[in-house]
């Protein structure tokens, strides 16, 4: 539901070079109208917090070489650059790939001595209905010690999401296989036409540094640049928003009368609702015969 693009990222290159591609492409952001385009920022290791702090809490200590990975790091800012360059799910990857990916970590996982797989819990019940498995933990442990990556983090504009262009290997050296994915909603951007295209365009500039795999959008824009095609799509969801926004503020505004405490933290769904207006091409006029 809503507007936002899908996108996936791979390459198939040394570390070095992969460095040099996301800093031609960095210096290429620049050029378009966004807010603010950090630095290539080093995400060194790269895990799921989650995943990791699961174990203490429930009384699995973490293998001493782990701790000493994520020592500084684990519950800080670095915890958002994992989840940006290396996010729970890869979308648009083809399971080949994905096997090529993991594969490191799995043979990793089969070989190493820093840990016992059968010392991991065989599941554990998490909030949200989720589940996770022996393999998902060890998978996580094998994470903290081997995966690296790089992320150049893009800010559209006031109430459009992040732009996450992030790659992350389990490699450790030589040529390896380099893979990320996101999605942006721009659904609410302050400068909705200008957000959607600029982070097409971003794409493009991925594509032609040979780092982009897949991108689609929600309204199809992406695929053939035309307003007068997504326009339909674009404004139905507006317009569900907004019918939902008054739903809730109708809500809001009940609880208030009944003493309920309420807090308006101006979100951008409320204050942004961005309609697309094409204008028709002139009809010509039939002359008669």
């Amino acid at each position: 539901m809503g507007i936002f693009i899908d996108y996936a990222f791979h390459a198939d290159c040394s570390e070095r070079q992969l460095l040099e591609r996301m800093r031609r492409l960095r210096r290429r952001l620049l050029t378009l109208p966004f807010d603010s385009v950090s630095q290539v920022l080093p995400v060194n290791p790269a895990y799921q917090p989650l995943l990791v702090e699961l174990l203490p809490k429930h009384g699995y200590p973490l293998p001493a070489a782990v701790r000493r990975r994520v020592r500084g790091k684990l519950r800080t800012k670095h915890d958002e650059l994992c989840f940006l360059a290396a996010p729970p799910v890869l979308m648009h990857v083809p399971d080949e790939l994905l096997r090529r990916f993991y594969e490191p970590a799995l043979e990793f996982c089969r070989t190493t001595t820093l840990w016992r797989e059968d010392q991991l819990p065989e599941k554990l019940d998490v909030p949200y209905c989720l589940t996770y498995y022996r393999a998902a933990f060890a998978l996580e442990l094998a994470s903290v010690m081997l995966r690296r990556g790089h992320l150049i983090v893009v800010r559209p504009c006031e109430g459009c999401e992040t732009l996450a262009i992030g790659l992350t290997s389990f490699g450790t050296e030589g040529e390896r296989c380099w893979l990320g994915s996101g999605f942006t909603k721009t659904q609410y951007a302050t400068r909705f036409v200008e957000a959607h295209e600029s982070i097409c365009t971003a794409l493009d500039f991925a594509r032609e540094e040979g780092l982009l795999l897949a991108a689609e959008d929600t309204c199809d824009f992406y695929a053939h640049r035309d307003w007068s095609k997504s326009a339909d799509v674009v404004n139905t969801e507006t317009q569900f928003a907004h019918v939902m926004g008054g739903l809730i503020d109708l809500g809001v505004e009940q609880a208030r009368k009944q003493g309920t405490a309420t807090e308006n933290l101006s979100s951008p769904a409320t204050r942004h609702l961005n309609v697309i207006r094409v204008d028709e091409p002139p009809k010509r006029r039939r002359h008669a015969k």
